[in-house]
């Protein structure tokens, strides 16, 4: 089983560590966790402006979590339903803040039969705050 989780990760922080713990919990022996960075387009459509390397934040995450296998996402809108499509297993969210409604993936991850993993994490940070890029 794959476990997916994904974010442009600009402001690597606590958050985005205990989001990726909690989905490692769930793995058993044969599972693998993907995590997909957002790409340079995709923070330009965000955030006005390619913010960080999507390479150098792989680069940094590798230190905390290095059996995951890490990509950087080939899509070119908000968000990852170009990898999705070539993808399987269960796509996890953290925050509190999607649910099958407003995910903007879900139509791809019923399309392709990816199960949809909802946590309720507390977010305790958040990148577009440390980095002063909130609209």
């Amino acid at each position: 089983m794959n476990y997916i989780v994904s974010g442009y990760f600009l402001a690597y922080h606590n958050g985005h560590k205990e989001y990726i713990k909690s989905v490692e919990k769930l793995l058993k022996d044969e599972d693998n966790l993907l995590i997909i960075v957002n790409n340079g387009y995709q923070q330009i459509l965000k955030y006005g402006k390619c913010v960080r390397s999507p390479v150098d934040i792989i680069n940094e995450m590798e230190k905390d979590f290095p059996n995951a296998i890490f990509l950087v996402s080939s899509s070119f809108d908000r968000t990852i339903n170009n990898d999705l499509e070539k993808l399987w297993g269960t796509f996890v969210k953290d925050g509190g803040e999607y649910n099958e409604n407003n995910l903007p993936e879900a139509k791809t991850c019923k399309k392709y039969g990816i199960k949809m993993l909802f946590l309720n994490n507390n977010k305790i940070a958040s990148s577009s705050k440390i980095l002063g890029l909130e609209k």
